[in-house]
Order: structure tokens, then sequence, then C-alpha cells
């Protein structure tokens, strides 16, 4: 994401669901992301791996480089909630870990 690259994940079932909730955008706009609710590891992996096979690559790269285009959009804002200390997930970051703190101060 730092790179400015749209990104997809092979992760556990809804992995790109939990990142939406944390603010970020996914690429739904260039992969088809049905895989990703699957629950079988296998055939989770499989959809993924069809689903990547089939990609028109030229039209990725296009959307890449097009500064006007949903993808770019989705890759600068995702840049922004990882480098902006002020972004929705540096907050909640921010509250997970103060949280421990005090868990751990209490203990």
């Amino acid at each position: 994401m730092l790179n400015g690259h749209p990104w997809i994940s092979y992760a556990e079932i809804g992995y790109h669901n939990t990142m939406k909730e944390m603010g970020f955008e996914v690429h739904d706009e260039l992969f088809d992301m049905s895989f990703d609710n699957i629950e079988c590891l296998i055939s989770r992996a499989h959809g993924l791996v069809t689903m990547v096979n089939n990609l028109d690559y030229s039209y990725i790269k296009t959307q890449v480089t097009d500064f006007k285009s949903e993808t770019r959009q989705k890759i600068l804002h995702n840049q922004n909630m990882l480098l902006n200390k002020n972004s929705r997930l540096w907050q909640e970051l921010e509250y997970v870990m103060l949280n421990y703190i005090r868990i751990f101060n209490e203990f």
C-alpha cells in the first residue's frame, strides 16, 4: 500500500471487509472480492488464484497511472490512512493500545 499499488490479500475469511471497517478502501473496482467470504481455505485460495489468473493487467496499469481514476484515489486514500496519525486507523490503534496499557497497569 505504501508503494502506491492496488492490493489484494489471501487471509482469513472476510479480511477485506475487516480492512474496510478499519477505513481502508479495497480495490473492488479491479478485483472480484467474492473469494473473500468463502469459508473453506482451499476453495478461497482457488477462487483468488482463478481471479488473479484472469486479470487484465493492461487495464490495471491504466487505472493505477491515471491520477483521476477510482483506483488511484483509493491508493492515495490508503496511503493517507497509513501515514496520517489523525486518520481513523491511527485513532483506533491508539485507543486499543491505550486500553491494553490501562489493563496492564491495573494488573
